[in-house]
Protein backbone atom coordinates (compact mmCIF):
# COMPACT_ATOMS: atom_id res chain seq x y z
CA UNK A 1 0.00 0.00 0.00
CA UNK A 2 1.00 3.52 -0.73
CA UNK A 3 1.80 6.20 1.68
CA UNK A 4 0.55 9.29 0.96
CA UNK A 5 3.47 12.10 1.79
CA UNK A 6 2.25 15.69 3.26
CA UNK A 7 4.50 17.16 1.07
CA UNK A 8 3.13 15.56 -1.94
CA UNK A 9 -0.51 17.39 -1.54
CA UNK A 10 -2.37 19.79 -4.07
CA UNK A 11 -4.57 22.41 -2.84
CA UNK A 12 -6.62 24.58 -5.58
CA UNK A 13 -9.52 26.96 -5.01
CA UNK A 14 -11.07 28.66 -8.00
CA UNK A 15 -14.12 31.20 -8.06
CA UNK A 16 -17.75 29.87 -8.94
CA UNK A 17 -19.78 31.18 -11.94
CA UNK A 18 -22.32 31.62 -8.92
CA UNK A 19 -22.79 31.21 -4.91
CA UNK A 20 -24.74 27.50 -5.65
CA UNK A 21 -22.52 26.43 -8.76
CA UNK A 22 -19.82 24.24 -7.58
CA UNK A 23 -16.20 24.90 -9.56
CA UNK A 24 -13.95 22.24 -11.00
CA UNK A 25 -10.45 23.42 -10.15
CA UNK A 26 -7.69 22.43 -11.57
CA UNK A 27 -3.87 21.79 -10.50
CA UNK A 28 -2.68 23.80 -14.23
CA UNK A 29 -4.59 26.93 -13.38
CA UNK A 30 -5.77 27.44 -10.37
CA UNK A 31 -2.93 25.68 -7.41
CA UNK A 32 -1.96 27.54 -4.83
CA UNK A 33 1.02 26.78 -2.73
CA UNK A 34 0.23 26.46 1.14
CA UNK A 35 1.51 25.45 4.36
CA UNK A 36 -0.73 22.76 6.37
CA UNK A 37 -3.96 22.37 4.45
CA UNK A 38 -6.54 20.74 5.73
CA UNK A 39 -10.36 20.35 3.66
CA UNK A 40 -13.45 18.39 4.13
CA UNK A 41 -16.45 17.66 5.83
CA UNK A 42 -16.56 17.91 9.65
CA UNK A 43 -19.41 15.76 11.23
CA UNK A 44 -21.82 17.06 14.28
CA UNK A 45 -23.21 14.37 16.64
CA UNK A 46 -27.01 14.47 18.35
CA UNK A 47 -26.73 12.80 21.69
CA UNK A 48 -29.92 11.57 23.18
CA UNK A 49 -30.66 10.58 26.82
CA UNK A 50 -33.40 7.03 26.57
CA UNK A 51 -33.81 5.47 29.50
CA UNK A 52 -32.11 2.20 28.85
CA UNK A 53 -32.43 -0.11 31.91
CA UNK A 54 -28.71 0.47 32.13
CA UNK A 55 -26.68 3.37 33.09
CA UNK A 56 -24.72 3.38 29.97
CA UNK A 57 -25.87 5.94 27.49
CA UNK A 58 -26.35 5.02 23.66
CA UNK A 59 -24.16 5.88 21.21
CA UNK A 60 -24.67 9.63 19.51
CA UNK A 61 -26.18 9.80 16.22
CA UNK A 62 -24.00 11.25 13.66
CA UNK A 63 -25.85 14.31 12.08
CA UNK A 64 -25.15 17.11 9.67
CA UNK A 65 -21.09 17.62 8.37
CA UNK A 66 -20.20 21.29 6.81
CA UNK A 67 -17.50 21.88 4.79
CA UNK A 68 -13.96 23.16 6.12
CA UNK A 69 -10.95 24.52 4.39
CA UNK A 70 -8.06 26.09 6.55
CA UNK A 71 -4.60 26.83 4.84
CA UNK A 72 -1.79 29.03 5.23
CA UNK A 73 -0.17 31.15 2.20
CA UNK A 74 2.92 32.97 2.07
CA UNK A 75 2.17 36.79 1.97
CA UNK A 76 3.85 37.60 -1.71
CA UNK A 77 3.41 39.28 -4.65
CA UNK A 78 3.48 37.35 -8.40
CA UNK A 79 6.18 38.96 -10.08
CA UNK A 80 4.80 40.99 -12.07
CA UNK A 81 3.06 44.38 -11.99
CA UNK A 82 -0.73 44.56 -12.03
CA UNK A 83 -0.91 40.77 -11.96
CA UNK A 84 -2.65 39.19 -9.21
CA UNK A 85 -1.15 36.77 -6.88
CA UNK A 86 -2.27 33.33 -6.20
CA UNK A 87 -3.99 34.30 -2.88
CA UNK A 88 -6.22 36.58 -4.67
CA UNK A 89 -8.91 34.09 -5.55
CA UNK A 90 -9.05 33.09 -1.52
CA UNK A 91 -8.93 37.28 -0.81
CA UNK A 92 -12.01 37.36 -3.29
CA UNK A 93 -13.77 34.71 -1.47
CA UNK A 94 -13.11 36.31 1.83
CA UNK A 95 -15.64 39.41 1.55
CA UNK A 96 -12.33 41.29 -0.54
CA UNK A 97 -12.79 43.37 -4.21
CA UNK A 98 -9.80 43.06 -6.40
CA UNK A 99 -9.06 46.35 -8.60
CA UNK A 100 -6.24 46.31 -10.89
CA UNK A 101 -4.54 49.45 -11.67
CA UNK A 102 -3.34 48.17 -14.84
CA UNK A 103 -0.42 50.97 -15.17
CA UNK A 104 0.91 54.04 -13.65
CA UNK A 105 -1.75 56.56 -13.22
CA UNK A 106 0.01 60.06 -13.89
CA UNK A 107 -0.43 63.69 -13.51
CA UNK A 108 0.55 66.76 -11.85
CA UNK A 109 -0.70 68.08 -7.91
CA UNK A 110 -2.87 70.92 -8.01
CA UNK A 111 -2.58 74.01 -5.46
CA UNK A 112 -3.21 73.93 -1.85
CA UNK A 113 -1.21 70.58 -0.20
CA UNK A 114 0.71 70.40 2.33
CA UNK A 115 3.86 68.24 3.60
CA UNK A 116 1.35 65.20 4.56
CA UNK A 117 -1.26 65.50 1.83
CA UNK A 118 -0.86 65.90 -1.89
CA UNK A 119 -4.49 67.19 -3.84
CA UNK A 120 -4.05 65.09 -6.96
CA UNK A 121 -4.96 66.47 -10.74
CA UNK A 122 -8.66 67.27 -11.35
CA UNK A 123 -9.30 64.12 -13.34
CA UNK A 124 -8.10 62.01 -10.48
CA UNK A 125 -10.66 59.54 -8.96
CA UNK A 126 -13.84 60.71 -7.56
CA UNK A 127 -14.55 57.73 -5.36
CA UNK A 128 -13.29 57.43 -1.38
CA UNK A 129 -10.33 56.14 -0.89
CA UNK A 130 -9.52 55.01 -4.90
CA UNK A 131 -6.25 55.02 -4.25
CA UNK A 132 -5.85 54.15 -0.61
CA UNK A 133 -2.88 51.58 0.05
CA UNK A 134 -0.94 52.65 -3.27
CA UNK A 135 2.54 53.90 -3.92
CA UNK A 136 2.97 57.49 -4.80
CA UNK A 137 6.50 58.64 -6.28
CA UNK A 138 6.82 61.88 -6.75
CA UNK A 139 8.82 62.31 -10.43
CA UNK A 140 9.10 66.48 -10.67
CA UNK A 141 8.59 69.34 -9.33
CA UNK A 142 8.17 69.92 -5.57
CA UNK A 143 9.36 67.11 -3.38
CA UNK A 144 10.82 65.41 -6.79
CA UNK A 145 12.20 61.71 -5.57
CA UNK A 146 9.69 61.18 -2.81
CA UNK A 147 8.12 57.87 -2.28
CA UNK A 148 5.42 57.13 0.22
CA UNK A 149 2.24 55.43 0.21
CA UNK A 150 -1.15 56.79 0.72
CA UNK A 151 -2.88 56.17 3.61
CA UNK A 152 -6.79 57.67 2.74
CA UNK A 153 -8.04 59.67 -0.24
CA UNK A 154 -11.35 61.65 -0.30
CA UNK A 155 -12.41 61.86 -3.62
CA UNK A 156 -15.36 65.08 -3.67
CA UNK A 157 -11.42 67.38 -3.09
CA UNK A 158 -9.00 65.00 -4.90
CA UNK A 159 -6.93 65.07 -1.10
CA UNK A 160 -4.90 62.16 -0.85
CA UNK A 161 -3.21 61.66 2.46
CA UNK A 162 0.52 60.46 2.32
CA UNK A 163 3.02 58.85 4.31
CA UNK A 164 6.05 59.64 5.54
CA UNK A 165 5.35 63.45 5.39
CA UNK A 166 7.40 65.22 2.49
CA UNK A 167 10.40 67.58 3.45
CA UNK A 168 8.02 70.95 1.61
CA UNK A 169 4.16 71.39 1.22
CA UNK A 170 3.60 69.43 -1.88
CA UNK A 171 2.29 72.04 -4.69
CA UNK A 172 1.24 72.26 -8.50
CA UNK A 173 4.39 72.28 -9.61
CA UNK A 174 4.48 68.08 -7.93
CA UNK A 175 3.99 66.01 -10.89
CA UNK A 176 3.11 62.03 -9.56
CA UNK A 177 2.74 58.27 -10.64
CA UNK A 178 0.92 55.77 -8.69
CA UNK A 179 1.98 52.51 -9.44
CA UNK A 180 0.19 49.63 -11.44
CA UNK A 181 -0.42 47.37 -9.08
CA UNK A 182 -3.47 44.95 -7.34
CA UNK A 183 -5.30 46.07 -4.83
CA UNK A 184 -7.44 44.27 -2.34
CA UNK A 185 -10.00 45.93 0.10
CA UNK A 186 -13.16 45.07 1.73
CA UNK A 187 -16.71 44.49 0.56
CA UNK A 188 -20.32 44.36 1.98
CA UNK A 189 -21.42 43.28 -1.28
CA UNK A 190 -20.50 39.48 -1.62
CA UNK A 191 -20.15 38.47 -5.27
CA UNK A 192 -17.87 35.35 -5.23
CA UNK A 193 -17.31 32.12 -3.44
CA UNK A 194 -15.23 29.06 -3.40
CA UNK A 195 -14.62 25.77 -4.41
CA UNK A 196 -11.68 24.27 -2.63
CA UNK A 197 -9.72 20.73 -3.24
CA UNK A 198 -7.01 19.63 -1.36
CA UNK A 199 -5.28 16.23 -3.77
CA UNK A 200 -3.96 13.39 -1.11
CA UNK A 201 -1.88 11.30 -3.46
CA UNK A 202 -0.83 8.27 -3.10
CA UNK A 203 3.24 7.70 -3.98
CA UNK A 204 3.36 4.69 -5.54
CA UNK A 205 -0.40 3.96 -7.27
CA UNK A 206 -0.78 7.34 -8.91
CA UNK A 207 -4.25 7.39 -7.57
CA UNK A 208 -5.35 10.18 -5.04
CA UNK A 209 -8.21 10.96 -2.30
CA UNK A 210 -9.56 14.44 -2.80
CA UNK A 211 -11.27 16.21 -0.15
CA UNK A 212 -13.66 18.78 -1.42
CA UNK A 213 -15.60 21.97 -0.07
CA UNK A 214 -17.54 24.16 -2.13
CA UNK A 215 -19.96 27.35 -2.02
CA UNK A 216 -17.25 28.71 0.73
CA UNK A 217 -16.35 32.03 2.12
CA UNK A 218 -13.47 32.70 3.93
CA UNK A 219 -11.19 35.13 6.22
CA UNK A 220 -7.72 35.55 6.55
CA UNK A 221 -5.18 36.69 9.56
CA UNK A 222 -1.79 37.80 8.59
CA UNK A 223 0.91 37.55 10.53
CA UNK A 224 4.71 39.26 10.10
CA UNK A 225 7.92 38.53 12.58
CA UNK A 226 10.53 40.70 11.30
CA UNK A 227 13.52 38.69 9.67
CA UNK A 228 10.79 36.17 8.52
CA UNK A 229 7.80 36.18 5.48
CA UNK A 230 4.26 37.27 6.00
CA UNK A 231 1.94 34.36 6.42
CA UNK A 232 -1.82 34.49 5.80
CA UNK A 233 -3.68 31.82 7.92
CA UNK A 234 -7.23 31.46 5.32
CA UNK A 235 -10.19 29.76 7.23
CA UNK A 236 -13.34 28.94 5.06
CA UNK A 237 -16.66 27.45 5.91
CA UNK A 238 -19.08 25.95 3.16
CA UNK A 239 -20.86 23.27 1.77
CA UNK A 240 -19.24 19.59 2.22
CA UNK A 241 -18.81 17.27 -0.18
CA UNK A 242 -17.85 13.54 0.39
CA UNK A 243 -13.96 12.71 -0.34
CA UNK A 244 -13.38 10.50 -2.89
CA UNK A 245 -10.47 8.27 -5.13
CA UNK A 246 -9.58 10.16 -8.27
CA UNK A 247 -6.67 9.66 -10.70
CA UNK A 248 -3.76 11.71 -10.19
CA UNK A 249 -4.22 15.41 -10.84
CA UNK A 250 -1.00 15.62 -12.50
CA UNK A 251 1.91 18.40 -11.99
CA UNK A 252 0.87 21.66 -10.18
CA UNK A 253 1.48 24.84 -11.77
CA UNK A 254 3.07 27.87 -9.22
CA UNK A 255 3.57 31.21 -9.83
CA UNK A 256 7.33 30.41 -8.29
CA UNK A 257 7.91 33.69 -7.18
CA UNK A 258 9.64 33.50 -3.38
CA UNK A 259 8.47 35.71 -0.53
CA UNK A 260 10.37 38.48 0.62
CA UNK A 261 11.43 38.89 4.39
CA UNK A 262 10.11 41.89 6.75
CA UNK A 263 13.20 43.40 6.69
CA UNK A 264 14.36 46.92 5.05
CA UNK A 265 10.57 47.95 5.83
CA UNK A 266 8.88 51.43 5.72
CA UNK A 267 6.36 51.10 8.50
CA UNK A 268 4.28 54.09 10.18
CA UNK A 269 2.21 54.37 12.94
CA UNK A 270 0.30 57.48 12.53
CA UNK A 271 3.07 58.91 10.03
CA UNK A 272 5.55 58.38 12.59
CA UNK A 273 8.12 55.70 11.33
CA UNK A 274 8.01 52.39 13.83
CA UNK A 275 9.69 49.25 14.34
CA UNK A 276 7.21 46.49 14.89
CA UNK A 277 9.01 42.97 16.09
CA UNK A 278 6.52 41.88 15.01
CA UNK A 279 2.73 42.62 13.40
CA UNK A 280 -0.82 40.81 13.46
CA UNK A 281 -3.95 41.54 11.53
CA UNK A 282 -6.90 39.78 11.59
CA UNK A 283 -9.60 40.45 8.80
CA UNK A 284 -12.15 39.19 11.72
CA UNK A 285 -14.71 38.31 8.97
CA UNK A 286 -17.34 35.31 10.11
CA UNK A 287 -18.21 32.55 7.31
CA UNK A 288 -21.47 30.62 8.06
CA UNK A 289 -22.61 27.41 6.61
CA UNK A 290 -26.69 28.32 6.64
CA UNK A 291 -29.06 25.71 7.42
CA UNK A 292 -30.10 23.32 4.34
CA UNK A 293 -32.84 20.27 5.30
CA UNK A 294 -32.94 19.77 2.13
CA UNK A 295 -28.85 19.25 1.58
CA UNK A 296 -27.62 15.47 1.90
CA UNK A 297 -25.33 16.90 4.80
CA UNK A 298 -28.19 19.42 6.44
CA UNK A 299 -25.49 22.71 5.01
CA UNK A 300 -25.42 24.78 2.50
CA UNK A 301 -23.46 27.65 0.83
CA UNK A 302 -21.69 29.71 3.13
CA UNK A 303 -22.18 33.75 3.87
CA UNK A 304 -20.63 36.52 6.08
CA UNK A 305 -22.21 37.52 8.72
CA UNK A 306 -20.01 40.05 10.31
CA UNK A 307 -16.81 41.71 10.19
CA UNK A 308 -14.50 43.12 13.11
CA UNK A 309 -11.05 43.50 12.00
CA UNK A 310 -8.61 43.65 14.66
CA UNK A 311 -4.82 43.48 15.45
CA UNK A 312 -1.36 43.99 17.33
CA UNK A 313 1.53 45.73 17.07
CA UNK A 314 5.16 44.88 19.10
CA UNK A 315 7.24 47.52 19.78
CA UNK A 316 9.96 49.14 21.38
CA UNK A 317 8.76 50.90 24.63
CA UNK A 318 9.20 54.58 24.96
CA UNK A 319 8.77 57.49 27.01
CA UNK A 320 5.02 58.45 27.29
CA UNK A 321 6.32 61.85 26.00
CA UNK A 322 6.88 60.28 22.73
CA UNK A 323 4.53 57.86 22.99
CA UNK A 324 1.12 56.95 25.29
CA UNK A 325 -0.84 54.64 23.98
CA UNK A 326 -3.41 54.28 27.36
CA UNK A 327 -4.12 57.90 26.76
CA UNK A 328 -4.53 57.40 22.89
CA UNK A 329 -6.77 54.68 23.73
CA UNK A 330 -8.57 56.48 25.98
CA UNK A 331 -9.28 59.51 23.96
CA UNK A 332 -10.14 56.80 21.41
CA UNK A 333 -7.68 58.73 18.80
CA UNK A 334 -7.62 57.55 15.48
CA UNK A 335 -4.71 56.63 13.64
CA UNK A 336 -3.47 54.78 10.37
CA UNK A 337 -1.32 51.95 10.21
CA UNK A 338 1.32 51.44 6.69
CA UNK A 339 3.64 48.86 5.85
CA UNK A 340 5.50 47.82 2.97
CA UNK A 341 8.53 46.05 2.09
CA UNK A 342 9.65 44.63 -1.20
CA UNK A 343 12.93 45.71 -3.84
CA UNK A 344 10.82 45.79 -7.06
CA UNK A 345 7.80 46.02 -8.65
CA UNK A 346 6.06 42.79 -8.60
CA UNK A 347 7.40 41.54 -5.29
CA UNK A 348 6.50 44.88 -3.38
CA UNK A 349 3.49 43.78 -0.72
CA UNK A 350 1.82 46.20 1.41
CA UNK A 351 -1.01 46.70 4.38
CA UNK A 352 -2.69 50.10 5.02
CA UNK A 353 -5.13 50.30 7.72
CA UNK A 354 -6.33 53.63 6.96
CA UNK A 355 -8.16 54.51 10.98
CA UNK A 356 -7.35 51.98 13.65
CA UNK A 357 -7.61 52.77 17.64
CA UNK A 358 -6.17 51.55 20.38
CA UNK A 359 -7.92 49.14 22.97
CA UNK A 360 -5.40 47.44 25.05
CA UNK A 361 -1.33 47.34 25.35
CA UNK A 362 0.55 45.11 27.83
CA UNK A 363 4.66 44.78 28.49
CA UNK A 364 7.10 42.10 27.02
CA UNK A 365 10.38 41.18 27.03
CA UNK A 366 12.04 40.71 23.49
CA UNK A 367 15.68 39.58 24.60
CA UNK A 368 16.14 41.71 27.45
CA UNK A 369 14.59 44.80 25.68
CA UNK A 370 11.39 45.93 26.69
CA UNK A 371 8.82 46.05 24.08
CA UNK A 372 5.07 46.99 24.24
CA UNK A 373 2.07 44.92 22.62
CA UNK A 374 -0.72 47.32 21.19
CA UNK A 375 -3.67 46.03 20.32
CA UNK A 376 -5.94 47.54 17.79
CA UNK A 377 -9.25 47.75 16.14
CA UNK A 378 -10.04 49.18 12.36
CA UNK A 379 -12.43 51.87 12.13
CA UNK A 380 -14.43 52.21 8.86
CA UNK A 381 -16.79 50.69 7.23
CA UNK A 382 -15.23 48.88 4.47
CA UNK A 383 -11.90 50.18 4.90
CA UNK A 384 -10.85 48.30 7.65
CA UNK A 385 -7.72 47.01 5.60
CA UNK A 386 -5.73 47.22 2.25
CA UNK A 387 -3.67 44.84 0.55
CA UNK A 388 -1.81 46.23 -2.23
CA UNK A 389 0.39 43.94 -4.57
CA UNK A 390 2.61 46.33 -6.62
Amino acid sequence: MADMLTRNGILALKIQADEDTAATPTVGSDAIEVESPAVGPQSETVTTNEVTGSLDVRPPVVSRARGSATFTALFKGSGAAATAPDVGAALRCCGMSEAVTASAVTGTAQAGGTTSTIVLASGASATDDAYTGMRLAITGGTNNAYVGRIVSYVGSTKVATVVPAAGSSFDNTSAYSIAANVRYRPTSVITEWASIWHWKRATGSGNSVVDKVTSALGSWELTTPVGDVGRMAFTFAGRAVASSDVSDPGTPTYDNTRPVAYQGATTYLGGVVVRPTTWRVNFGATPVATDDPNDSFGYGNAVLTTRSTTGSIQIPQTLLANRDFFTLARAQTQMSFAVSWGPAAGYRTTLVIPALIFNNRSDQDNQGVRQETIEFGAFGNDRGAFLVFD
